[in-house]
C-alpha cells in the first residue's frame, strides 16, 4: 500500500450552505403556513422545523470534516463529526466513474462524482440522507468539477 499522496480534494463550503439554506427555505415557508393555519398542525410543524434546522447544521458541520485523499494506489474519504467514517478504495476495485451537476452546481462551479465499485448503487438514481449504503466514494460540492474528475480518471485509469 502505498502512503505517497498525489492530491486531496474537499467540498467548498459556500454551494453546500446555498443549498441547505434553500432547501431550508423552502420548507420554512410551507411550515410557517402550516403555522398559520393554527391548530395542532402549528406544533407538529414547529417541532419539524427544529429537526430540519438541527439535521442542516449536522450536515454542514459534516461536510467541514470530510476530505478526500488519493493516493498512487488508492483514494481514501474521510468524514466526522457525529460519526466518523473512513473509507478506502483501491483504483483496480473501480468499476465506473459519473459526473453530476445540479443547477446549485452549474451556478456555484461545483460538481458531485462518484467512484462506483462492483456493489455501488449509484447516488444519483436513489435517494438517501447515508452514504454508508453507497459501496464506491460520492465525492460532494468539489470545485472546478470537470477539471478534478479528468484528474482523477487519470489517476484511476493510469496503468
Amino acid at each position: 500500500m502505498s502512503n505517497e499522496l498525489l492530491f486531496k480534494l474537499k467540498p467548498k463550503m459556500g454551494p453546500a450552505i446555498a443549498q441547505a439554506a434553500f432547501v431550508a427555505l423552502i420548507i420554512g415557508v410551507i411550515i410557517t403556513i402550516l403555522i398559520f393555519l393554527g391548530g395542532p398542525q402549528a406544533i407538529i410543524s414547529a417541532i419539524f422545523a427544529v429537526i430540519i434546522v438541527i439535521f442542516l447544521i449536522i450536515r454542514i458541520i459534516n461536510l467541514l470534516a470530510t476530505e478526500y485523499s488519493f493516493y498512487k494506489d488508492r483514494v481514501e474519504f474521510y468524514e466526522g463529526f457525529v460519526g466518523k467514517i473512513r473509507r478506502s478504495v483501491h483504483y483496480d476495485k473501480i468499476t465506473d466513474t459519473v459526473l453530476t451537476q445540479s443547477i446549485f452546481g452549474r451556478i456555484f462551479g461545483t460538481g458531485n462524482f462518484e467512484l462506483m465499485t462492483a456493489g455501488s448503487i449509484p447516488q444519483y438514481r436513489t435517494f438517501t440522507f447515508r452514504r454508508q449504503h453507497f459501496a464506491g466514494i460520492l465525492i460532494e460540492f468539489i470545485p472546478n468539477p470537470e477539471e478534478n474528475y479528468k484528474k482523477v480518471q487519470g489517476i484511476i485509469h493510469k496503468k
